[in-house]
């Protein structure tokens, strides 16, 4: 599953910090590869996951790869991430 950190603390276990890249196209992409939405999670949210080379990884079903798009902000706002 797809999460974040701010850098400053150390990566959680199995999580991966390089392998990450932005394509041509504007693409994010982990190891060439784009990345993979699972539907059944919360509220009927989709699950973002990596592209291991698992077609349906956490034991999920259905799951399709999507194209995850970058966008530059021009004028972003600030945000402040919390430890809980």
């Amino acid at each position: 599953v797809i999460g974040y950190t701010t850098g400053a603390e150390p990566a959680p276990t199995n999580s991966e910090r390089k392998g990450w890249a932005i394509t041509s196209d504007n693409h994010l992409q982990f190891a060439g590869q784009d990345l993979i939405a699972c539907p059944g999670s919360l509220e009927g949210a989709f699950s973002i996951w990596a592209d291991a080379g698992v077609a349906n990884p956490g034991y999920n079903q259905g799951c399709v790869g999507i194209a995850a798009r970058v966008q530059v902000a021009q004028n972003p706002n600030g945000c402040l991430y919390t430890s809980q």
